[in-house]
């Protein structure tokens, strides 16, 4: 009698980012793992190169384009035939986010390890984009002030690059520390997300002036209507 064939479980894909290529391993209780490509080859530069550059063989996630999101969705099906269509919607997300190095902490991923590696991933992912923490700062968050090594160890045994952001962990002393990926990535990921941090604080301080003026705009309007009304009494 033949064995039944087996089922498939996981799906690697690989997306291209201004960091260089990014791999996920997919599976049907969400992201197992996320890895930059280590190579010799030097890092593209933020500013001479757009976001979003993709692989010709799998491309970046767009929304604009719907051909790259049912090439994604094919791949991700074929191989977890089984994925249940809410998470299969939430893998994409997480992918096209990835992709633009648009951070988000709603991606699902499958955590694999110790209670206290888990609660110090939680812990990194509470720290806001473009901003970082010391490992003391991320120790004593999770209540266990005198275990910073510990802590380390922790964020390097991080498989999820990105979205569990250990690259936000920095020294006590500003210097970077370790990451795994990298330290010129860790650099540059850091930068990106200040400048990104930057980008949107301003956007929102625009939106609340163009607000205000509107608010101003419709206080004299109705101001000169009531003048018009008490003029024609």
């Amino acid at each position: 009698m033949s064995n039944p064939p087996s089922v498939q479980t996981e799906c690697r894909i690989t997306v291209e980012t201004i960091l260089g290529h990014a791999d996920l391993l997919l599976a049907l209780d969400g992201i197992r793992a996320v890895s930059f490509t280590l190579s010799t080859t030097p890092l593209i530069k933020q500013k001479n190169n757009p976001v979003g550059n993709t692989l010709e063989t799998f491309p970046a996630l767009n929304p604009d384009s719907p051909l790259c999101l049912q090439q994604q969705t094919n791949r991700i099906k074929q191989s977890l035939p089984s994925l249940n269509d809410d998470l299969l919607h939430e893998l994409l997300k997480s992918i096209a986010a990835i992709s633009s190095l648009q951070w988000t902490n709603q991606a699902p991923l499958a955590l694999r390890g110790t209670s206290f590696q888990i609660a110090v991933w939680g812990a990194l992912q509470s720290i806001p984009c473009g901003e970082t923490a010391s490992y003391l700062s991320l120790a004593r968050k999770i209540g266990r002030p005198t275990a910073t090594r510990a802590v380390a160890r922790a964020c390097a045994s991080n498989k999820i690059a990105f979205f569990i952001p250990c690259h936000r962990v920095i020294r006590s002393d500003g210097q970077l520390g370790g990451y795994r990926w990298g330290l010129e990535r860790k650099a540059l990921l850091l930068n990106w997300e200040a400048s990104q941090n930057s980008i949107n604080n301003q956007s929102s301080i625009n939106s609340k002036i163009n607000e205000h003026a509107e608010q101003n705009t419709l206080h004299q309007t109705t101001n000169s209507d009531r003048k018009a009304c008490n003029s024609v009494k």
